[in-house]
């Protein structure tokens, strides 16, 4: 971004435009390269968003910056949810695997297309590293739970740490490429459930199988 809104008018209409500029991006036929009716353009971002090419402009000074401050917000929607989650120790192996199955699915549901072509787009070194850093804090969180974990269920988590966090590493790839490469079939909240159980089977299978 150009600049960090510091007023709540401002906030707002950073807001609208990032919203306008992911219903485009979620639209079937839309294309990064700016060429024709479905080119991705800061011009048709503010006619959508309802403002003018100049106020856009006071925050983002091209099209690649907005999409990667869509990116920046996804991501930290995302990394804030499952944190969260990772850090309730009370919650057992099982269902810390299907509940950061459903956060990935409901953070990408809502706009799949957009955030497929998103991944598409070669992102800054800063916005890489962010996603980079983010992968490294969850296998850190999650390594801990594979080697302490033994609540009966069907993962096996009488591992040592260094087996620990390789089954973590796989764990996030796995539900991190199944859930981008399934995700626009969901329609609705049927969609996500089978969706989300599809995914624990098959990472399940993984990390039993992974020793």
């Amino acid at each position: 971004m150009r600049k960090q809104p510091a007023q709540q008018r401002s906030r707002f209409t950073v807001d609208v435009i990032l919203e306008a500029a992911t219903r485009i991006l979620d639209r079937p036929g839309t294309t990064l390269d700016g060429i024709g009716d479905d080119g991705f353009t800061t011009n048709r971002v503010a006619e959508e968003a309802g403002v003018s090419v100049g106020s856009l402009y006071q925050y983002f000074p091209d099209k690649q910056s907005i999409i990667e401050e869509i990116a920046r917000r996804h991501l930290a929607s995302a990394s804030a949810r499952m944190i969260d989650l990772l850090d309730d120790v009370s919650t057992s192996t099982e269902d810390l695997l299907a509940g950061l199955i459903t956060i990935v699915v409901s953070e990408n549901a809502s706009h799949p297309r957009a955030f497929a072509l998103i991944r598409e787009r070669t992102v800054s070194p800063e916005v890489a590293d962010e996603y980079l850093s983010f992968v490294r804090d969850l296998v850190d969180r999650l390594a801990p739970r594979l080697v302490t974990t033994d609540d009966g269920g069907d993962i096996d988590g009488t591992v040592d740490a260094a087996e620990a966090r390789s089954r973590a590493r796989l764990a996030i790839a796995a539900i991190d490429g199944q859930v981008h490469q399934l995700v626009e079939q969901v329609r609705g909240p049927e969609d996500e459930r089978r969706l989300v159980e599809r995914i624990l089977r098959f990472t399940r299978a993984a990390l039993s199988d992974a020793g």
